[in-house]
């Protein structure tokens, strides 16, 4: 008799295989030094030098045999070793602790693991990932231990890991990989964000599973339960029968996502839907023009700040906006959010107060208001890009009517300043607000009469309504986007758009999710922003249904009491038009 274990379904599909199980030798070390701390420091220069040219030779059978989008992730890394910073950590501890290299480097990475992987923005929670995959690539070379590559698997199977490191990840051959399942992680861990970029069907959180399937045993996954199912009794087994025709269909709906990448998104009835991409730098838009995109939604700015060693110029900026512009068509839009810093997210020339909770304190739009010069040098970046283009200013966080007043004044300011430079700023640039705090949603009607756009950043706004971390992998049952709490405030801010004639858009992880898009659309929004791998499904799924019927499906979903009884609803919605596999 088949068992299955529950995980958190990730992608689309549901696909069949043997499991291959991959398993890590334990690094085992001391703290204690059996030498000088110049000697050990000696040795971790030559540690860098291997590491590098491991990282350089993967950076050659990526680009050979995956793609340069992959590569760039070991060039990342490359640049991540250079780091002066982590190297004097290494080399203080070292010193002060007078302990062994593995120590050190242990401790030095993770720290930075640490600060990272808890970040709410999905870019920062990539780079704790690749802090990780650095510490154990120079852990295996300073204790000798072999590296496991799973770029040699030859045959087909689904990979079962207690974690993938973006290394693992990236190496995974599509030819031979048809998916893979983690013990850890939640909707967006490093390894769930990987498997939508790269389009795995993959499961995380399946607890244990490793200890409780058999190495080459057959299994089935389906994203869109969660469940891993294993122990079929044959070949002949009916419920393996079934998963075997429902992987074949999903692989005629792949063929057929092809197709969506060049369409426009519009409902059977006629209702069109502008489908946009989020990115985090220029070289995002890429990704953006592949899949089908027709605009940004959401410019993450805080990569400019990161990756910088000091505040970024005013011509950096403008050149990185201009640059994401001239991929656009002339009536295609760049919404560009104003850094979203703080909380987790820290600069290493900046420092940030101490406070209890960082997460409702000093951040985004707060910060921006109080460091007036630095957020003025980025208002004249954008309006001297936006004499190029296209461009919205958007501003995160913004909790009351008067800190959006503040800061739709400063840019006006900032306009009469570029002016009398003699700058051509045009003069209706849109001006608006992401609405990712309870408050800002139900002043939304209060604050469509100042405002040009909406933007719904979903993944906050369900975090601060539901009060859950949605990182936390103990309490994720609560992250709930198809609550009747979420949809019911959703439905507010669109209303309050409507009724002032402005746009109204979504740039979460709902946008992407095929229950979540119908719902959204049908609660009156006409915008979605997601990842670029997300767009020709989501499109997909727009275009195969009537806007008279979400609207319908919507108002059932307001009278539900539970996310539970709205997935069923919406379940059973897509598979009555042929659209859930």
């Amino acid at each position: 008799m088949s068992k299955f274990i529950k995980g958190l379904g990730i992608g689309e599909g549901v696909v069949v295989g043997k499991a291959y199980i991959f398993k890590k030798e334990e690094l085992v070390f001391k703290k204690e030094s059996d030498t000088s701390p110049e000697n050990e420091y000696y040795y971790f220069q030559s540690v860098e030098e291997k590491a590098i040219k491991q990282i350089d030779n993967l950076i050659e059978l990526a680009s050979k045999n995956i793609s340069e989008e992959k590569a760039d992730i070991f060039r990342a890394h490359k640049e991540l070793m250079k780091d002066e910073e982590i190297r004097e950590e290494i080399k203080n501890i070292l010193y002060e602790e007078n302990c062994s290299l593995a120590w050190a480097i242990k401790t030095a990475y993770d720290k930075y693991v640490n600060i990272f992987e808890n970040m709410e923005d999905r870019y920062f929670r990539e780079r704790a990932a690749d802090m990780r995959d650095l510490k154990e690539r120079l852990l295996t070379i300073v204790l000798n231990v072999e590296r496991s590559n799973l770029s040699e698997i030859d045959s087909e199977c689904i990979v079962l890991a207690n974690d993938l490191t973006p290394s693992e990840t990236s190496l995974l051959n599509k030819k031979f990989i048809k998916g893979f399942v983690t013990e850890v992680g939640g909707v967006t861990s490093h390894s769930a964000i990987m498997a939508k970029t790269m389009g795995f069907p993959a499961i995380v959180s399946a607890q244990n599973i490793t200890s409780q399937v058999e190495n080459g045993e057959i299994i089935a996954l389906d994203t869109q339960t969660g469940f891993v199912y294993h122990g079929f009794s044959s070949e002949e087994d009916p419920l393996l029968k079934e998963f075997r025709e429902r992987e074949k269909k999903f692989e005629e709906t792949k063929k057929i996502w092809e197709e969506y990448k060049t369409k426009k998104c519009q409902t059977l009835d006629g209702k069109e839907i502008k489908i946009l991409g989020n990115i985090g730098q220029p070289s995002d838009m890429k990704k953006v023009r592949e899949f089908g995109g027709r605009g940004v939604g959401l410019f993450r700015t805080e990569f400019l700040y990161m990756k910088s060693p000091e505040w970024p110029s005013e011509e950096t900026q403008y050149e990185a906006y201009k640059t994401t512009l001239t991929e656009l068509s002339e009536n295609e839009t760049l919404t560009i959010r104003t850094l979203d810093i703080g909380g987790d997210k820290t600069l290493n020339y900046y420092t940030f107060p101490k406070e209890a909770n960082p997460f409702l304190g000093y951040r985004a739009i707060r910060m921006s208001l109080k460091e007036k010069d630095s957020f003025i040098t980025q208002l004249r970046a954008i309006l001297r890009a936006s004499c190029e283009g296209k461009i919205k200013i958007m501003f995160p966080m913004i909790t009351t009517f008067e800190e959006f007043m503040e800061a739709k004044y400063l840019v006006e300011q900032v306009k009469i300043q570029l002016e009398s430079e003699g700058y051509p700023i045009p003069s209706d640039i849109p001006v608006g607000l992401m609405i990712e705090v309870p408050s800002a949603a139900l002043i939304s009607d209060k604050l469509a009469k100042v405002a040009d756009f909406f933007s719904i950043g979903s993944n906050d706004l369900i975090q601060y309504t539901n009060a859950v971390d949605r990182m936390s992998e103990n309490i994720n049952f609560l992250y709930q986007p198809n609550s009747p709490a979420i949809l019911k405030l959703i439905g507010m801010v669109a209303k309050s758009a409507k009724e002032a004639g402005i746009d109204v858009s979504v740039c979460g992880e709902m946008a992407s999710s095929a229950h979540s898009a119908i719902l959204l659309v049908g609660l009156g929004i006409e915008t979605l922003s997601m990842s670029a791998p997300s767009i020709p499904i989501i499109k997909r799924v727009l275009n195969n249904v009537h806007f008279s019927e979400i609207q319908k499906l919507a108002e059932k979903a307001l009278e539900l009491s539970t996310e539970e009884e709205i997935v069923r609803l919406t379940t059973k919605f897509l598979e009555e038009n042929n659209i859930l596999l």
